[in-house]
């Protein structure tokens, strides 16, 4: 008895057909108004941090640094799922592009830390 190995990594099935007919207008609609509510919030939370002081620092710029290359790596690795499940090779790129950003961010953050990990402020 021989075992048939699947030519995917992870053994998930790859799925050719075109997504977006699967998605209905109803559900486009509230995505849509999702990501504006979500951008209106946003939006409506700047006013309150530039009130309450000048936002500067090597603090600040480490904080950002780090959040950034937490995004990039969640991004990463939803693109590369993504290419896993649909097969598409440009997923796989710009999964790895974003997740090289990542670890750039996050060296530079690891540079530019000013005892913001350490705790000594």
């Amino acid at each position: 008895m021989s075992l048939k190995r699947s030519g995917n990594l992870f053994g998930i099935r790859l799925d050719k057909r075109n997504l977006s007919r699967t998605v209905a207008n109803a559900q486009v609609k509230y995505r849509l108004l999702l990501i504006g509510v979500m951008m209106l919030i946003l939006l409506g939370i700047i006013p309150f941090i530039y009130s309450s002081g000048p936002i500067v620092g090597s603090e600040f710029h480490a904080v950002i640094e780090l959040t950034s290359s937490l995004i990039s790596f969640v991004v990463s690795f939803a693109l590369i799922v993504r290419f896993y499940a649909m097969g598409n090779l440009f997923y796989l790129l710009v999964g790895l592009a974003f997740y090289i950003n990542g670890v750039g961010d996050l060296h530079h953050f690891s540079l530019g830390d000013s005892g913001l990990v350490s705790g000594n402020l």
